[in-house]
């Protein structure tokens, strides 16, 4: 591998100053002469260690490498090198450089990116949501599995489960929106028997020739629309995708919606309960 690791602090140690010391030398070049020995070494050298027995290495071949006598000596003086008879050692070169060491380091690095990559940043800004809507191409797969998620978790009441089982089969899509939609028509209606009238005016509709035919209105809608206040009469034609226009004859204008009619007469029948009772 064609590189070492160089410290950037070396030069400002003070090894390197007493080598400079001693050679009579300014530190910079001390710290250039270093580099090429250790090029050297990184290139000819086993993590390091030279065997002295072999062919021209001595501390005349650092000397030579260094362009300076005595530059040997001056490293063997601060602990930079350690020459015996049969070996030449640069002690701990193989913490940085060398073959297992740059192995380690280029680990290290891979490890290290790919953990940023898998991870992310520790801290990262939240994207806007239709950042996010548009770069996740799996949107509506989440989605459906989240609302069938929530269809399996809802318990629907007694009074819905009836409505459910009457109306007309073709356009049954949407059992929760139905649910919800039909719980808001008995708020809206806010009368005791409310459910009743939603059952019983649904059973009506499922006969009728428009809940039988292809324009039958989803339960949802059925519901979310108001269809249930009107008159039975209204759903014996169905010829398009919506409800027949409402009648505009005097007698059909005044006509109040069934559940309002049946939220007076339950009103009126309280009354003159009320009345009995003072009498």
């Amino acid at each position: 591998m064609s590189w070492i690791k160089f410290e950037v602090t070396t030069p400002d140690k003070p090894e390197v100053f007493a080598i400079a010391d001693t050679l009579g030398i300014d530190p910079d070049a001390v710290v250039g002469k270093l580099l090429r020995f250790w090029c050297w070494a990184d290139a000819q050298t086993t993590n390091g260690n030279a065997n002295t027995n072999g062919p021209s290495v001595s501390k005349s071949l650092v000397d030579r490498l260094a362009s300076h006598p005595g530059f040997a000596d001056a490293m063997i003086g601060v602990g930079w090198l350690v020459v015996t008879d049969t070996s030449l050692t640069i002690p701990s070169f193989d913490t940085h450089n060398g073959q297992t060491a740059k192995t380690r380091a280029l680990t290290a690095k891979r490890v290290a990116k790919h953990a940023h990559v898998t991870n992310g940043p520790s801290v990262s800004q939240a994207l806007p949501r239709e950042e996010k809507e548009k770069n996740n191409t799996n949107t509506p797969v989440v989605d459906e599995k989240r609302k069938s998620k929530a269809r399996s978790k809802h318990s629907y009441s007694e009074p819905f489960e009836r409505f459910w089982s009457i109306f007309p089969p073709q356009r049954k899509d949407d059992k929760l929106a139905a649910s919800k939609a039909f719980d808001r028509a008995v708020d809206g209606i806010g009368t005791p028997n409310a459910a009743e009238f939603l059952i019983r005016q649904a059973t009506v509709y499922a006969q009728s020739p428009k809940g039988l035919g292809k324009y039958c209105k989803s339960p949802e809608s059925w519901l979310s629309k108001g269809s249930y206040d009107a008159s039975p009469e209204a759903w014996e034609v169905a010829t398009s995708t919506h409800e027949s226009s409402p009648p505009t004859s005097a007698a059909t204008s005044n006509r109040e919606p069934a559940h309002v009619k049946a939220k007076r007469e339950l009103e009126a029948r309280r009354a003159a309960e009320a009345a009995g009772a003072t009498s």
